[in-house]
């Protein structure tokens, strides 16, 4: 199945800052999918606050029910490192191999450094303070203990392969034609035959 996008918030040039402390250790946003599928890749914008020396990873985790990260749903495969990041905001893309989000439930992706806090060299990412993205807001601080932002949204664009559950659907609904066509020609035939015994 192909890697296909779901979900999208294109705007965001105010920089959400993480990386500093515990207490400002992941920046992010909820996102709610349209199609049940595996998580394959989450967009977003990045960029250096100082000069860190580490790199920035991703995860997903369903929300809790109450606008907080609940349990993990997947990691990215891939890190970008500060070599690969400048103090302009540019769109990084996270890859992903498992995961499964379902349609119409409520995630968040976090974005966070891979090394220690630095209250000095840290990162950024980019969201819109305008209320952009109808389907959740931003977030930011420790795991579990977030402080959610109702009219910000993160720039962002989520891609998922959709789950074969329908084209199996498709496929055993003709199946099951195609067999109450065999099995009600048979019939025809026999009766066909049965009625010209009897001429």
């Amino acid at each position: 199945m192909a890697c296909t996008l779901d979900q999208s918030q294109a705007t965001g040039s105010i920089t959400g800052v993480f990386g500093l402390a515990v207490s400002i250790g992941y920046q992010g946003n909820q996102f709610i999918p349209s199609t049940t599928g595996t998580l394959c890749r989450i967009d977003c914008t990045l960029r250096l606050v100082g000069s860190p020396t580490d790199a920035v990873s991703m995860k997903v985790y369903i929300d809790n029910g109450a606008d907080q990260t609940g349990s993990l749903v997947a990691t990215s495969t891939n890190t970008i490192p500060y070599t690969g990041l400048t103090t302009t905001l540019t769109t990084k893309t996270f890859t992903f191999t498992s995961g499964i989000v379902n349609a119409g439930t409520k995630y968040w992706w976090v974005v966070y450094r891979t090394g220690s806090n630095d209250g000095t060299n840290y990162y950024g990412a980019g969201y819109s303070s305008s209320n952009p993205y109808a389907s959740g807001l931003r977030g930011r601080g420790a795991l579990g203990a977030f402080t959610s932002y109702a009219t910000d949204d993160m720039y962002f664009a989520q891609y998922s392969e959709p789950s074969a559950g329908g084209n199996l659907k498709s496929y055993n609904t003709n199946l099951m034609a195609n067999i109450k066509t065999i099995n009600t020609n048979p019939i025809a035939n026999i009766k066909t035959l049965n009625t010209n015994t009897l001429i």
